[in-house]
């Protein structure tokens, strides 16, 4: 900081002798300066010297310890967290603190899909110090080719490229299934022991779902209150195993009549059953 930081001069026959040195003096000082000389070529040259002293000096204080920042601290044991976030700063250091707008390192930070909230400051050992909370991924989402790691609320966490990736969620299938996360895993959470048999849940017309088991097994669930369906079938099954026969799907679109549609083969024997005791072909 200079002697005359804030004070203003205005200095004539900068171009050469007592008068440039005056300038001179008075911009390392800090002086807001006025100059002038009657020889045009004189002063463009002091005038640039000047420029080249000021920005030396001002690179000088800008990198000064109480100035200096050096690095980068993310509050995470999270690898992957960290490296995203230092990818997305790019921050090139050593640079000043006066260079440094820590609401703008916020925004950038807080528009990683992973991030739910940010907070960055500068520390005193010369750290830019970023703290983050980390949206938790509770299903995946596929979308056409893409498998989407989705929380709570439905909000984008990351990608994975194969769905082994993370086989501890459940997958949920369909435009719209990001909206309806909660409802999603109350349903699975009413399937109960059929769990293990659940494939994902496919959001159907952005208004119902879709169970998909295994075996080609499928549940049509109602627009309206589908819990109170699953839990019906879920009665069914533990009184009659009724998923355990070679049925197709269960349709309980209308909760007051649902509809069992049996599996090719089933469907081949009753026929040809039927023919026998008809004497006919059906």
């Amino acid at each position: 900081m200079g002697v005359l930081d804030n004070k203003v001069a205005v200095v004539t026959g900068v171009g050469s002798g007592i008068g440039k040195a005056i300038t001179l003096a008075f911009a390392n000082e800090g002086a807001s300066l006025g100059v002038g000389d009657i020889n045009d070529s004189l002063l463009s040259k002091t005038t640039e010297e000047i420029k080249k002293n000021t920005e030396k000096i001002s690179q000088y204080v800008e990198l000064s310890p109480i100035f200096k920042v050096v690095n980068l601290s993310v509050i995470s044991e999270d690898p992957n967290v960290i490296e995203k976030i230092s990818s997305t700063l790019a921050l090139n250091f050593p640079i000043s603190s006066l260079d440094i707008d820590v609401e703008v390192l916020r925004l950038k930070v807080e528009s990683i899909d992973l991030v739910e909230s940010a907070s960055v400051r500068l520390t005193s050992n010369g750290l830019v110090e970023v703290d983050v909370n980390i949206r938790k991924p509770v299903a995946i989402q596929r979308l056409g080719t893409r498998l989407m790691l989705i929380d709570a609320r439905g909000v984008k966490v990351d990608e994975v490229l194969s769905r082994s990736q993370r086989l501890d969620l459940p997958l949920l299938v369909g435009k719209g299934a990001e909206k309806c996360v909660d409802e999603a895993l109350h349903l699975l959470l009413e399937i109960k022991d059929l769990l293990s048999r659940v494939r994902g849940l496919v959001r159907v017309g952005e208004r119902r779902w879709d169970v998909i088991l295994n075996r080609s097994q499928v549940i049509l669930l109602p627009e309206k209150n589908p819990l109170n369906a699953i839990r019906k079938i879920i009665s069914l099954q533990e009184g009659q195993k009724i998923l355990d026969r070679n049925i197709s799907y269960l349709d309980f679109r209308n909760i007051n009549r649902p509809v069992l549609g049996l599996s090719e083969e089933t469907s081949k024997e009753l026929k040809e059953i039927r023919s026998l005791v008809r004497g006919e072909n059906v």
